[in-house]
């Protein structure tokens, strides 16, 4: 029996969310809102850039579309540098990811992130 002044001690810790689970709540849907589409395929997600039909000959893998989401990070900043929508995405991102860091080096992780609270707080502007 354990307790409850030392029952914190005993807690599991929340495991960090993976680089996919980040990326399907952060960056995804933006991409999504600039064409970039999905589709399934014996249990494989494929991410495609807009404008891309799978179905065409000159269609290839990490060109055209991706499986991984490293991939896709970096056709992102290779390809779509110039797009202000893309860049800000990845930039969320990224910060979102440093933010589930820091808060997992504090101990302040919970096993249910709230993505929408992440977004804006990395968002919101640092006081100086």
């Amino acid at each position: 029996q354990v307790t409850s002044s030392v029952a914190w001690l005993y807690q599991p810790k929340a495991k960090m969310p993976d680089v996919i689970t980040v990326f399907k709540h952060v960056m995804w849907p933006r991409l999504q809102t600039l064409g970039w589409k999905d589709k399934t395929e014996d249990g494989v997600t494929y991410y495609i850039l807009p404008g891309v039909d799978m179905a065409k000959q000159y269609c290839r893998y990490n060109r055209h579309y991706f499986d991984q989401v490293p991939d896709i990070l970096r056709c992102v900043k290779k390809q779509w540098s110039k797009n202000e929508q893309a860049i800000l995405s990845m930039q969320l991102y990224e910060a979102c990811q440093q933010e589930l860091i820091n808060m997992e080096k504090s101990g302040t992780l919970s096993e249910q992130v709230n993505f929408d609270l992440l977004m804006k707080k990395v968002q919101r502007p640092r006081r100086k």
